[in-house]
């Protein structure tokens, strides 16, 4: 598996006007990320309760978003965003061409807060096919 980036409008749009965040902070280094193979032996817990590891997902593009779900700031927008672009893409589709993994690195986050993020940003009842969410275990 080898993780991709792009630099997305996510991380400087749509701040809410009370955020302290400085988006400075979201800014990556992509020469020396881009290509990085990713280890497909990190076991997570799925928005679905079911135990899966990174290399059990299908053989396909992967978007990979790190979060964590009780976050108030960039989290929710980075997501939210993504979201919103993914629907004006019509060359791929979400699922068939590509999936999306939102992982939370933070290890109070818990299938109720997991539930709650999602809500958050509109996936009341499920994810869109093809975007999984997920704790680090």
């Amino acid at each position: 598996m080898t993780m991709w980036s792009e630099t997305a409008a996510a991380a400087f749009g749509d701040i809410p006007e009370n955020s302290t965040i400085d988006p400075s902070i979201l800014q990556i280094d992509e020469k020396n990320f881009l290509g990085t193979k990713v280890s497909g032996d990190y076991v997570l817990n799925g928005s679905d309760g079911k135990i899966f590891r990174l290399g059990d997902l299908p053989p396909k593009p992967l978007i990979l978003v790190m979060s964590y779900f009780t976050c108030d700031g960039a989290c929710s927008v980075i997501n939210k965003t993504l979201a919103t672009t993914l629907q004006d893409v019509k060359r791929w589709t979400i699922g068939k061409d590509y999936n999306v993994l939102t992982i939370s690195f933070d290890r109070n986050d818990t299938p109720a807060t997991m539930r709650t993020f999602m809500e958050k940003m509109g996936f009341k009842d499920q994810l869109p096919e093809g975007w999984r969410m997920a704790t680090m275990q």
